[in-house]
Formats: structure tokens, C-alpha cells, sequence
């Protein structure tokens, strides 16, 4: 298998289109990160690689078809495939030679990428990378290109012209990676459903993975995409080689080794639902929960709906807050019963007339979503005010009133004190982890307060010179 593999590797990169797509590759890449203002991971304000995780999907939805479409394709418009498939090796070792090849070629791609990050370590002014998260995030990202690359084979196969399989490969690709998603977030489904359908894409299950999350279900469901677009593509060589039916493969292939590997992947999906292994790569534990949250979540009996209003265009620190609190809410997906449905909105953000969107201000405040006016500078000299609702609303049951959660710390923390500064100087950073740290608390309780079948009395004892004037008249009310 190793001189295919060799062959693979070297005939891409010796080629001037190979390595024109690797440099143009390279080139789109640090543009988008640090060229163009909309996409600047310096515009963040914060050493980040979110925004290259991001996007990095998509790009290979098209980068990997178009390297993987000559695979197969190409052998059969030059007629060289009857003579691979005379080599002394079988369709299966041929096919994972040929997979192997091309995931060299991936990954000899995203590895520079690596420049990113330590560009972005060497420029930072407080807190760095997540070192953690960022190496899962690349796990991820590398599962994901191995994936695509079996899809790619698979496409390759089935063509006998290279524009065909490239064609073929980019819509099997976009069809499992958000293909899914898609069909999922039609209004006439159940929230049941739209869940279930949610989980068969690629993007819910490398949503842990690019966040520095490992899940042991999320491996296993990448694994058996893996091996089922493997094996397809060995099952089209042997068509066209032996004419054998699916039912005669499957049937040979259960009596071998693959029944073997097939066996195992079961018992480790098995495993996963029963023994559920997740492994928290990042630094500060932000995926963990409590034990008391995860007790809370397994007991819901309905679904549980949030709204976040942290959606449009953010600052540096509450776009980061926005994010932290959708990957929470992934999290209490994860361990929930029930499924938690939650989206994120710009309240207003459609509604052209000013009267009307006072309107749904007020109705919005009136169920408690906090407003605030932030202040930035635009182009160094002219300064903006923005309306940022820092907001949740958590709702339960038809006829229950939701409960709207502040996403911001209770209070600012400020730097140390600089005799040279006029105002004391808020540490935003400091400030937006004293948040991010609050969001497990805030949101367990609201879910706690919607789902509880008695409410708690308690008991205010006077007597020993507590007080009863106004003092506690806030305490009485509450």
C-alpha cells in the first residue's frame, strides 16, 4: 500500500495545479484572517482562532473534492484501472491507499495554518490562545478533511469524468455536512424531530471537536462515516470487477475483518450512549458541568426553548460572550433529555418603522431583557452609540411566562488603580470571564425555576432584634 500512498501524495504536490491550489490555499487563508476588515481575526480584540474553525469546513466542502475527483475518475478515462486492480491488491487495500493519499495531501495543506496560531500567540497583549481547545479544534478539523476525503473517493468512483466527480463529491459533502441541519430548521417539524435530523449532519457533531470538546459518540459517528463511504467505494471497484450485488458484499465483508471492525464500532456507539466519555480539552474546564446541572438536565420532561438577543454585529467582548453562552447551550443539549431549541436574534433587526421597534422594546422590557448603550470609536475620530440587548429569554411551557437571564456579570471589575488615568479603567477581559463563569449558574436556575413542581417557602424569623422596617422591604417583596 505504501508506494500508492507515496505515488498519491507525490503525483498531487509534483503537478503546477497542485501546488498552485496549495499556495492559492494558503494565500485565501491569511487574507481572510488578516487582510480583509469583516473577516480579521485582529478586529476581534482578543487572540481567538474561532473564526478559522469557523469557515475552514466550508473551504474544505470544495477543496477536497477537487483534490480527491482524479482519485478513481481519472484511472478510468485513461484506462489504467483494470490494470491497478490486477496489482497484487485487493479493491479494500487499494481504496484505503488511495484515502490515505489524499488525506497526506489535506493535512500537508492545514498544517501551516499552524502559523495562525502562534502569529496570534506572539501578539498578544493579555491572555493567549487556548491551547487546549485550539489542538481539538485541529483534531476536529482533521476528522472532518478525513471524511470528505472518503465522500471525495467515493464520488470518484462512481464518475468516469473528473468534472463529474468533483460535481459529485461537492454535493454529497455540502449534503451531510449541513445538508441536514437544513432539513432540520423547517418550521413544520416537531422539536423532536428537527433534533434527531440535526444529529445525522456533520456540523452538530464536529461542533464539540472545533470548540476543544471531545466527545466519544461524536468519534465513533465520524468513524462510521469513515468505514461506510470506504467500503461503498470498495463495493463500486468490485461492481465493475466481479458484478457482485450490494446484499453478496455485505455478506462477505460481515464474514471478515470489517464484520470484526463493524462489530467493535457498534459496541463503542453502545458504549457511548451507556458510558457517555467526554474529555474537556480547554484550559479553563468551560465545558464541564456541575453535577447538580447534569441531574437538572436529565430530569426535563418538555422541551426547553431560549432566545438570545447577542446576535448581529458585537463587540469584541460580548461577541465573545455570545459564544460562550451558545457553546453552553450546546453542552446542556448534550446532557438534556429533552432537546433545548434555542436561536439567536437581533430583536428589531427587520422592523423598518421606529415606532414598531419601540414597541417590541418595550414588550421585551416589560418581561425583564436588559438594554444597554455602548459607545466605540469608528475610523479613530468619530464615536458611535450601539443598542445591545446582553439578554436571554427562557421559556418552558405554552402559558408560562419565560424568565429573562442577564448574561453580564453582576458588576465590572476595574483595573488596577494608574495614577495617570483621569476615570478608572474597566478590565473588560476580566469582566467577560466573570460572565462567561456565571452562565451555567444563571441559565441551570432559570430552567430550574420554569420546571419545579412546588415553589419553596421561606421563612423570615423575627424577634432577636432582626429587622422588619424598610431595610428588608426588598427581602419581603423578592
Amino acid at each position: 500500500m505504501s508506494p500508492v500512498v507515496k505515488k498519491e501524495w507525490l503525483h498531487f504536490f509534483s503537478s503546477p495545479a497542485g501546488t498552485g491550489t496549495m499556495v492559492l490555499f494558503a494565500l485565501v487563508n491569511g487574507a481572510l484572517l488578516f487582510v480583509f476588515p469583516a473577516t480579521s481575526m485582529l478586529e476581534y480584540g482578543y487572540a481567538s482562532l474561532d473564526l478559522f474553525f469557523r469557515y475552514m469546513p466550508w473551504a474544505l466542502v470544495f477543496l477536497v473534492p477537487a483534490i480527491t475527483m482524479r482519485s478513481f475518475a481519472a484511472e478510468k478515462q485513461a484506462g489504467t484501472l483494470d490494470l491497478l486492480l490486477s496489482k497484487p491488491l485487493t479493491p479494500g487495500q487499494l481504496v484505503r491507499a488511495k484515502w490515505w493519499g489524499q488525506v497526506l495531501v489535506i493535512w500537508t495543506a492545514l498544517l501551516p495554518t499552524l502559523l495562525f496560531a502562534f502569529s496570534l500567540q506572539a501578539m498578544k497583549a493579555g491572555v493567549g490562545l487556548d491551547w487546549g481547545a485550539t489542538l481539538g479544534s485541529y483534531l476536529g478539523l482533521f476528522l472532518v478533511a478525513a471524511v470528505f476525503c472518503a465522500i471525495g473517493l467515493f464520488a470518484s468512483a462512481l464518475q468516469s469524468n473528473v468534472l463529474g466527480a468533483f460535481g459529485l463529491g461537492v454535493f454529497f459533502s455540502l449534503l451531510l455536512f449541513a445538508g441536514w441541519d437544513a432539513l432540520a430548521s423547517l418550521p413544520f417539524l416537531s422539536s423532536g424531530l428537527s433534533y434527531r435530523l440535526a444529529q445525522v449532519g456533520m456540523m452538530d457533531h464536529s461542533a464539540y471537536l472545533s470548540r476543544g470538546l471531545f466527545v466519544l459518540s461524536d468519534a465513533v459517528y465520524f468513524l462510521f462515516l469513515l468505514g461506510l463511504f470506504l467500503w461503498a467505494t470498495e463495493w463500486v471497484l468490485l461492481r465493475e470487477r466481479r458484478k457482485e450485488s450490494p446484499v453478496d458484499f455485505l455478506r462477505r465483508a460481515a464474514a471478515g475483518r470489517r464484520g470484526a471492525w463493524a462489530l467493535l464500532l457498534f459496541l463503542a456507539a453502545l458504549a457511548s450512549q451507556w458510558f457517555p466519555l467526554r474529555i474537556d480539552l480547554t484550559e479553563d474546564r468551560r465545558y464541564s458541568l456541575s453535577p447538580s446541572t447534569q441531574t437538572l438536565l436529565q430530569g426535563l420532561d418538555s422541551t426547553i426553548e431560549v432566545k438570545v438577543f447577542l446576535a448581529g454585529d458585537l463587540p469584541p467582548d460580548y461577541r465573545k460572550l455570545a459564544d460562550a453562552t451558545r457553546d453552553l447551550l450546546l453542552a446542556f443539549n448534550r446532557e438534556a433529555a429533552h432537546p433545548i431549541r434555542f436561536s439567536f436574534e437581533e430583536a428589531g433587526k427587520d422592523i423598518l418603522v421606529d415606532s414598531l421597534r419601540l414597541q417590541v422594546y418595550d414588550s421585551l422590557a416589560r418581561l425583564g431583557v436588559n438594554f444597554e448603550t455602548v459607545q466605540s470609536n469608528n475610523n479613530g475620530n468619530q464615536r458611535t452609540e450601539q443598542l445591545i440587548l446582553p439578554s436571554a429569554l427562557v421559556s418552558y411551557r405554552a402559558g408560562q411566562p419565560p424568565i429573562a437571564i442577564d448574561l453580564r456579570s453582576s458588576k465590572k471589575i476595574y483595573k488596577p488603580y494608574n495614577v495617570l488615568a483621569e476615570e478608572p479603567q474597566e478590565d473588560l477581559e476580566a469582566t467577560r470571564n466573570a460572565a462567561e463563569a456565571l452562565l451555567e449558574n444563571k441559565l441551570a436556575t432559570a430552567i430550574q425555576q420554569l420546571t419545579r413542581k412546588e415553589i419553596p417557602t421561606i421563612a423570615y424569623l423575627v424577634g432577636n432584634g432582626q429587622p422588619t422596617d424598610l431595610t428588608v422591604n426588598d427581602l419581603g417583596e423578592s
